[in-house]
């Protein structure tokens, strides 16, 4: 089946859930990799970003990959803004209401309120400077 496309200016996302067939990649850095790079190339896109979650109690577990062709890297992200938000974005395109999601990511926790009827998508969460 297709997965999810969230195109957002300067990146493009692919959304994969639990239970779809592209998720098993989550447990083979490798394959996901080559994935990445191969789907970027694909979509025609400045940056593509892989997200996978996994729905854990009222939360989801979000893992980020993310490849950039133009300074050709390949970073599996402890925490992704944009991700957090084209997740979002599906879940609030899918529902066709408004989401508040709580992620769980490798960084920390991030929330995603999507509003499909304003198109306004917010995060929040705590950041911390990298010195």
């Amino acid at each position: 089946g297709m997965l999810p496309v969230v195109t957002m200016e300067g990146i493009t996302h692919i959304i994969i859930c639990e239970g779809t067939a592209f998720y098993g990649l989550i447990n083979d850095r490798a394959a996901a990799e080559a994935a990445v790079r191969k789907w970027c190339a694909e979509q025609n896109a400045k940056g593509l970003g892989l997200i996978f979650t996994k729905k854990e109690g009222s939360e989801y577990e979000m893992t980020p990959l993310v490849y950039i062709p133009g300074s050709n890297t390949v970073f599996w992200e402890n925490s992704c803004g944009s991700g957090s938000s084209a997740f979002g974005m599906y879940m609030a395109k899918i529902s066709g209401r408004s989401a508040d999601i709580s992620l769980v990511q490798p960084g920390g926790k991030l929330r995603v309120v999507s509003d499909p009827a304003k198109k306004e998508t917010w995060i929040y969460g705590r950041t911390e400077m990298i010195t």
